[in-house]
């Protein structure tokens, strides 16, 4: 007989108690194409990518640059990469706990196959050494999809409905312009290798030489006090319409590249090329531009306009119109990217409000914000200023000082979504002379006073705030400090 005592039945009536159930997602099955093809994917390696960045947090760098969430062909995948980048991007630790709080708080952690999945997905990983190349590949297989879907589409357009030939070629242009957006790295025009002592060292030695560090706008005043236009900025100017800012952007374009010698890119998305050469033109002659928009020109005026002509296509100033681009914020991009790598040192787009997205969401305040971190992005990737004018909203109108004028805010800014955010500096434009012709209609003013403008720092993330007298002269395309003229 066994002295051994059994041991005590488990609780509810001597069953065992049910094990838990988690939801660990199932990579998605392939989908069918028409064709019978399965689509290019590489599921397997993306999770090898997103156990790499939860190990190692030094991979996070590499990837991010390199991905975007759209990229991941399984949903659940895309949901964590999205909280992984969120968590790189605002400094914070990556790792299983972090990504799962990230997930948590963005309210897709069941989604995304809750705490297990993740412990799964880091298990799977002995080093993170050849994540760039699994990165790539991932990579390589959304191009591949988007290809495959804006061909499918362009020949179902092209056998239905007799398309429109020129919008079925831009819409194969769009995805392109997309495509190269999400998926290309732009290798060889990224941030130039220089180090904080090689561009103190090279701005001690402009100062010294008389020189401004920076981009010069122009304004004594203002070069003088900041350095002019600095690298890595996104410097916003925004104005109610009849204020200048199409005059300013022009003339600071003309002193950068003509004046300065520094390759210049200046993108108009509201007027044609021609009218941007004309305004040039008539800054570089002196001649009035209604003269010039209306032909009314002698025949020595004449000929010195089109020796402009010539003069401004064979010059550092490169225009582009909307026309050429249609607005598209990838497209723009692109030719950004393209006019640097051949050694265009600043950007001006006249003006944000009108920069579309290819996909464009129901959300145009969030579409103008991610257009505006990808260009703040895009100006410290390729270290160069971008400055990008922007409307300000009508219900400023409604406000007034009591000599009439209506002095900005920050949240003025139209549609703004992120503009003051992602911006380094915002400058308003004010124009007294403006709010007296409207308040009393066909008043005659003094050049002085029909010119005098306010430029106004509202924000300077590296410069601080400051207001300058200035003159715009709407003739002839000048734009300078006050104190300058002689009137």
């Amino acid at each position: 007989m066994s002295n051994s005592i059994p041991p005590p039945p488990p609780p509810g009536g001597g069953k065992d108690p049910p094990k838990r159930k988690e939801f660990i997602p199932k990579p998605r099955a392939p989908s069918i194409t028409d064709t019978g093809h399965i689509p290019p994917q590489a599921v397997d390696m993306e999770r090898v990518v997103l156990g790499a960045l939860m190990v190692d947090t030094r991979a996070c760098a590499e990837v991010v640059k390199l991905l975007d969430e759209k990229v991941f062909y399984h949903e659940p995948h895309r949901l964590i990469y999205t909280a992984i980048k969120s968590l790189y991007d605002t400094g914070l630790g990556v790792d299983i706990l972090t990504v799962s709080h990230e997930l948590t708080r963005r309210g897709t952690l069941i989604a995304s196959g809750s705490e297990y999945y993740l412990i799964e997905l880091t298990q799977l990983i002995g080093s993170a050494a050849h994540v760039e190349y699994h990165a790539r590949i991932v990579l390589q297989k959304f191009v591949l999809r988007e290809l495959i879907i804006m061909s499918r589409e362009t020949i179902h357009k092209s056998l239905h409905n007799d398309p429109d030939i020129f919008k079925l070629t831009e819409g194969i242009e769009n995805t392109i312009a997309y495509i190269n957006t999400v998926a290309i790295n732009p290798d060889g025009i990224q941030q130039a290798l220089i180090t904080p002592e090689q561009e103190l060292t090279e701005k001690l030695l402009m100062q010294r030489r008389g020189e401004t560090p920076g981009i010069a706008l122009g304004v004594s005043e203002f070069d003088d006090w900041c350095g002019g236009w600095q690298k890595r900025e996104l410097i916003t100017i925004g104005a109610r319409p009849g204020m200048g800012k199409t005059t300013i952007g022009i003339a600071a374009a003309v002193t950068a590249s003509i004046s300065k010698g520094h390759d210049t890119a200046f993108f108009s998305l509201e007027m044609s090329k021609i009218d941007v050469m004309n305004r040039v033109a008539a800054r570089l002659t002196g001649i009035e531009f209604s003269k010039i928009k209306g032909g009314k020109l002698t025949d020595d005026e004449f000929k010195q306009v089109l020796a402009t002509y010539k003069f401004i296509d064979e010059s550092k100033l490169h225009i582009h119109d909307t026309m050429e681009h249609k607005n598209f914020h990838e497209r723009i991009i692109k030719k950004i990217r393209e006019l640097v790598s051949n050694g265009t040192k600043l950007v001006f787009i006249d003006y944000v409000q009108l920069m579309k997205l290819v996909r464009a969401t129901t959300d145009r305040t969030g579409d103008l914000s991610k257009i505006t971190r990808e260009l703040k992005g895009l100006a410290n990737e390729l270290n160069i200023p971008i400055i990008i004018f922007a409307q300000l909203n009508r219900s400023l109108d409604g406000r007034g000082n009591g000599d009439g004028t209506t002095i900005p805010f920050l949240k003025d800014l139209k549609q703004s979504g992120s503009i003051e955010e992602d911006s380094d500096t915002v400058i308003f434009i004010v124009r007294p002379a403006y709010y007296k012709q409207q308040k009393s209609l066909g008043i005659t003013l003094p050049t002085h006073v029909l010119g005098e403008t306010q430029f106004i720092v509202a924000k300077g993330r590296n410069i601080g705030v400051r207001s300058f007298k200035t003159f715009v002269d709407f003739l002839k395309f000048n734009f300078c400090s006050y104190s300058d003229m002689d009137f």
